[in-house]
């Protein structure tokens, strides 16, 4: 065996740890691009890790999380050899999968291939199922419309997807172009909501879900709560070109899964507005 170390720049991205993966036929965890693939640590923003790797020629892969790894990966084919090997990289921005990692020095036909199939799926997963990741790529229309003086003349209007509605206000629109059976995206003059079905492969109760989010997603002052008759967790995260959004975020268990409902807005309106969250989110219903 010898020692890899991977060094990862520091960049501005939602993204905190991203996942560091050998090609291994024999003890796979799961496959990378078609690839039986072992999992072998964290790598966080800004800083270095190592580990072992066998001295036979080696596929090294480095992706955001495993629900993103088909398209956020860069493979480094690491060649034979008895020496410790080091390699570097940076997670770069992506509107369609928040970030996606990019080893330094790896200009292979082969690497500019597999970089060009994952765009493909990125922006494919963006239109299918777009999680938190909507909240970054939205970011400018939000700020857009939070300039619009907000419309006192509000009726009940109901949204729906798959197994499930909540009712908001006919101030809200839908993102029509990222929404699927399981997910939309909605938004006003001060306020972006996410409404979605969980994927069962990464959650299925409200603790599994506060889980995924806090250990996947660069989110800060995460607190969760139980009360009135809701489960949620308050939390904020970076907003594009600066700043932040808080967030205020509803879990509801079924048992086909874990629906969520997720609000972002400016801290100067989560004050006022966070009454508001608790009414809407109390209309949901599961079917």
């Amino acid at each position: 065996m010898r020692k890899l170390t991977v060094r990862r720049e520091k960049t501005l991205t939602l993204s905190g740890k991203f996942c560091v993966a050998v090609a291994d036929a024999e003890n796979p965890d799961f496959e990378i691009n078609g690839t039986p693939t072992r999992m072998l640590g964290k790598l966080p923003n800004g800083e270095e890790a190592s580990f072992e790797i066998p001295e036979t020629e080696t596929r090294v892969y480095v992706f955001e999380t495993k629900r993103s790894r088909e398209y956020t990966y860069d493979m480094y084919r690491v060649p034979a050899g008895y020496g410790d090997v080091v390699l570097s990289g940076r997670a770069d921005f992506n509107p369609a999968t928040s970030a996606s990692f990019r080893f330094d020095g790896n200009d292979t036909d082969e690497a500019r291939v597999n970089r060009a199939e994952a765009d493909e799926k990125a922006k494919k997963a963006f239109k299918k199922n777009r999680i938190l990741g909507a909240v970054i790529g939205v970011a400018a229309v939000l700020a857009f419309i939070l300039v619009a003086a907000l419309v006192t003349m509000e009726r009940p209007k109901t949204f729906s997807i798959e197994g499930a509605r909540i009712t908001l206000t006919d101030r809200f629109k839908e993102d029509k172009e990222s929404k699927d059976d399981y997910y939309v995206m909605l938004f006003n003059k001060t306020t972006l909501c996410e409404f979605f079905l969980t994927d069962p492969e990464f959650a299925l109760t409200a603790d599994e879900v506060e889980e995924f989010y806090r250990e996947n997603y660069e989110l800060s002052d995460f607190r969760g709560f139980s009360e009135d008759g809701l489960r949620y967790f308050t939390c904020t995260e970076p907003a594009q070109g600066g700043g932040v959004l808080a967030d205020t975020v509803f879990i509801y268990e079924s048992e086909g899964g874990a629906y969520v409902v997720w609000f972002a807005t400016y801290p100067e309106n989560a004050e006022q507005l966070t009454p508001k969250f608790f009414k809407w989110a109390k209309t949901v219903t599961i079917e």
